[in-house]
């Protein structure tokens, strides 16, 4: 069965510990989920999982009582998008894809064909959170991936990360297969992955020379030609398939 599920912050809590909510998850669990004394509603937080009983609500707030409490696997990697910054759909639907298969942090990126004012980007970081957030919620996730704050190209930094990839659209004498791709993400000393995903028209010949003498690994997908959101998040998916079956 799947019940209400929130996010909360503070401290750990402890079984028979009462918690309280307010503010607009209270409004949603009493207006739009119409939630009941005796309900179960999940809280994820402080790296524990908790399964609560509605003990009252109102307009004001609920308060809940713990009576269980599951510490939470923590994830032996984790995964960062570099995302070439796209239109308003196609970004949020990235954001929001990408959350639910299990993104960790998401960066958007300046690089030669955004034409995206890079103010008009920093005003949206607040909303691609919120997408971040209501899509974590939806998906159950332990966490919520955070939006960074966008960078220019030249900015990233190679050397953060144990493995870094980049799809691309031809193939060349630099580009790897999915074989290789497949050895290097399943070698368990791998922690810190990343990837970056162009734009509408893709890297410009200055870029991807640029992440090809970084070290970053290039992958072809194949003949088909991927829309920018579609390559991120298909991408993600096939590296979350690979670190699954190494476990």
């Amino acid at each position: 069965m799947s019940y209400p599920y929130f996010f909360i912050d503070g401290p750990k809590r402890e079984k028979g510990e009462k918690i309280i909510i307010e503010g607009r998850d209270n409004n949603h669990l009493k207006n739009v989920l119409r939630a009941e004394k005796g309900d179960t509603v999940v809280l994820s937080g402080g790296g524990n999982i908790y399964e609560c009983r509605l003990e009252m609500i109102d307009k004001k707030k609920s308060v809940l009582i713990v009576f269980k409490v599951t510490e939470v696997k923590i994830r032996p990697y984790n995964i960062t998008l570099f995302q070439s910054v796209l239109k308003k759909n196609p970004m949020e639907l990235v954001i929001q894809k990408t959350t639910e298969i299990g993104i960790d942090t998401i960066i958007p990126v300046f690089t030669d064909r955004v034409v995206i004012d890079s103010k008009k980007v920093t005003s949206k970081i607040p909303r691609w959170q919120e997408i971040a957030h209501q899509a974590s919620k939806q998906s159950k996730r332990s966490h919520i991936p955070a939006i960074k704050e966008p960078i220019a190209f030249d900015d990233i930094h190679r050397m953060d990360f144990d493995i870094f990839f980049a799809p691309v659209e031809d193939q060349r004498d630099d580009t790897i297969d999915y074989e290789k791709l497949s050895d290097m993400v399943k070698d368990k000393s791998v922690k810190k992955l990343a990837y970056i995903v162009g734009p509408e028209g893709g890297f410009s010949d200055k870029e991807r020379e640029l992440l090809s003498r970084q070290g970053i690994s290039l992958l072809n997908f194949g003949s088909n030609i991927l829309r920018a959101e579609t390559a991120a998040v298909y991408f993600l998916s096939v590296l979350d398939y690979l670190l699954k079956t190494r476990d």
